[in-house]
């Protein structure tokens, strides 16, 4: 079945391929007619507006790359087409160093809440809200630290379960 989820990643990646070519080439269009109109006193207003939506789609382009990159890691390692799918579910991020950056500050964050015996609730929310994002992950636990990571795993189990499945 490993073979079904890489089925997708050609499919993206002339998807990718295609967004990033024919936006690129509607806004030089776009923005042609909107100088030539400006040039002779005509409303230029909606084409304003697909120019950004051109740009919209443009901005676009390195979130697609990374889940074309997390359904082949995933894929690579014999997971089903479903996993592969999961993988590259809800990210937060559009690049893995914008997540590995993320990451990285937030385990910051959380060792020295848990060096200064703050109150370190927010961590398990933190966690869950990017526990599908590999790099923020890996950021985040490299930053906290292995003593910490124990510390954490201590500090969690005493959470009413309902606050650890945040």
């Amino acid at each position: 079945m490993p073979g079904r989820s890489l089925g997708l990643t050609p499919r993206l990646a002339d998807l990718i391929q295609s967004v990033s070519s024919r936006t690129s080439q509607a806004q030089t269009l776009v923005s042609g007619w909107i100088a030539e109109l400006n040039r002779i006193g005509l409303d230029t207003s909606q084409l304003s507006r697909a120019a950004q939506d051109l740009a919209w789609a443009q901005e676009q382009i390195p979130m697609l790359k990374r889940r074309q990159e997390l359904i082949i890691a995933a894929s690579q390692q014999g997971g089903s087409p479903g996993l592969a799918v999961a993988a590259a579910g809800d990210l937060a991020f559009p690049t893995d160093a914008a997540a590995a950056k993320a990451g990285t500050a937030a385990g910051s964050k959380a060792r020295q809440a848990l060096d200064d015996s703050e109150n370190a609730d927010f961590i398990a929310l933190d966690l869950a809200q990017n526990a599908g994002d590999p790099a923020y992950l890996a950021a985040f636990f490299q930053a906290l630290g292995p003593q910490e990571l124990t510390r954490l795993g201590l500090y969690l189990n005493t959470l009413p379960a309902a606050q650890r499945q945040a």
